[in-house]
């Protein structure tokens, strides 16, 4: 592992730069797993006059890593260590010996250490079962005939299971300074953040052991005897923007009159948008005339890795390959694409009395957020591709195609004091009230959507300091709900 990075600077009395740049190669404790980093932040400011001045941002960081199964599942422990299936005949009453079939429907398999006997229907032959609890590097002596991890360090694989995360960021302000107690800013910012699993983002989960002698087709199997795991491809994609155009304006002043006083005034107002979008999908027959049914078990192949091969094999995101059919990552799981538009204003207040010994902050806040959202919630039992809409209040039912909206309106305060009865005895006392904004997922039994949960908080303390406030103690009881 290294990292490496750079950090330069330049300016004179009007325009200066600074420049960072970042690269690491990190690599994990666990076999095979990385993290790889590579950003640049560049700022500039620029001065238009002596009280007004104009900064700009940019900050881009890509991060590749391995996605890496951190348990496996425990599926031999039952098996009874000595019966297997010779012939690809029929074993009688297999749970006898901790053994099942892979089932009563299509188990399509390509295994990459017989790739010329293509795909295999598995369906017939038998695998091991067991607690499916997870396995630990030194057993569990709580588990009768428990397997072991190889190693603390031990990863399956497969070698190409990675994500690729890509953050950006840009902002651009204008600060001016009315006069010496007035401020004023206008600033814009934007925020992009992906993550994608550019190959696959399936892992080898599971530990069983191959029982069958033969392949399904007859052929010797080259694998009998060993641990294995089947993939099933999977990739997901996410994409985040938020913008923000604030203005905000400070202006303070002092009274020494009314008790010593210091004040600041604050207001800030804004339009934030934000889009977010998501989808998850998974390597699918699209053009099987016999099951058009794209989640039907007919139409999935999976990849089997041995525990005796950790991370040799790259699953990557290529169809398997069966004469006749075509596979694609089809669309049959959740997705969301939504659309937020939040405006807010706010004031906030901050008064100090007696030589700084009171200071009382108080604030209210008004949000008023427009949001649009379609998302994936239920599958087409026809096709069995994923169905976008959202809940029809007029129906009130889920309608295909539907975009759901929502107009929402929140008031929040805050208010807290400090008092100082001694140098070294302060009293504190805090309300505040907060809110969240609703996110995809799913709605609630009716349908609709969940209204902004709020919530609100208050704490009382008492500070102690001691020897120049080289030593303190704060006591505080906090109330939240």
């Amino acid at each position: 592992s290294w990292r490496s990075t750079l950090d330069t600077q330049w300016g004179n009395d009007t325009l200066a730069v600074r420049a960072n740049g970042l690269m690491q190669r990190n690599k994990g404790w666990r076999d095979g797993v990385y993290e790889n980093r590579e950003g640049v932040h560049v700022a500039a400011s620029y001065k238009v006059g002596p009280n007004t001045q104009i900064r700009a941002e940019h900050e881009s960081l890509e991060t590749r890593a391995l996605i890496y199964q951190t348990t496996y599942s425990d599926n031999a422990s039952y098996w009874d260590g000595k019966t297997t299936n010779d012939t690809n005949g029929t074993i009688a009453g297999p749970n006898n010996f901790g053994l099942e079939l892979f089932g009563g429907n299509a188990y399509h398999v390509f295994s990459f250490t017989s790739p010329g006997a293509g795909v295999l229907d598995w369906r017939t032959s038998y695998r091991t079962r067991g607690t499916g609890f997870a396995i630990k590097p030194e057993g569990r002596s709580d588990i009768a005939n428990a397997p072991r991890l190889p190693s603390r360090e031990f990863n399956l694989g497969p070698i190409d299971s990675n994500q690729v995360r890509q953050l950006g960021t840009h902002v651009l302000s204008l600060d001016h300074r009315i006069s010496a107690d007035w401020f004023a800013q206008l600033a814009y910012f934007r925020m992009d953040h992906d993550a994608e699993a550019k190959n696959t983002e399936s892992r080898a989960t599971d530990y069983r052991v191959d029982v069958n002698r033969l392949l399904p087709n007859g052929q010797t199997n080259p694998k009998f005897g060993q641990k294995f795991a089947d993939i099933d491809q999977q990739i997901q994609y996410q994409d985040n923007r938020v913008e923000d155009v604030r203005f905000l304006t400070t202006y303070k002043f002092e009274w020494a009159k009314a008790f010593d006083l210091k004040q600041r005034f604050s207001a800030i107002g804004g339009f934030r948008p934000e889009r977010f979008e998501m989808w998850q999908r998974r390597m699918r027959r699209v053009d099987n005339p016999l099951v058009p049914l794209v989640t039907d078990a007919r139409n999935i192949v999976r990849y089997r890795v041995y525990w005796d091969e950790p991370l040799k094999y790259a699953v990557g995101n290529q169809p398997p390959s069966v004469p006749g059919a075509t596979f694609k990552y089809a669309d049959i799981g959740f997705g969301s694409k939504e659309h937020k538009d939040l405006g807010y204003a706010q004031v906030v207040s901050n008064s100090t009395f007696f030589g700084d010994r009171v200071s009382i902050l108080a604030g209210m806040r008004r949000d008023m957020l427009k949001r649009r959202i379609i998302q994936q919630y239920t599958n087409d039992p026809i096709t069995g591709y994923s169905i976008y809409g959202g809940f029809d209040p007029s129906i009130k039912a889920n309608r295909p195609g539907y975009e759901q909206n929502e107009k929402i309106s929140v008031s929040s305060s805050n208010l807290g004091g400090v008092l100082y009865v001694l140098p070294w005895l302060g009293l504190q006392a805090n309300y505040s009230e907060n809110f969240g904004l609703p996110t995809s997922g799913v709605n609630k039994y009716d349908g609709g959507a969940f209204t902004p949960p709020k919530g609100k908080g208050s704490d009382l303390g008492v500070k102690v300091s001691l020897a120049q406030n080289k030593l303190y103690a704060v006591f505080t009881r906090y109330e939240s709900s």
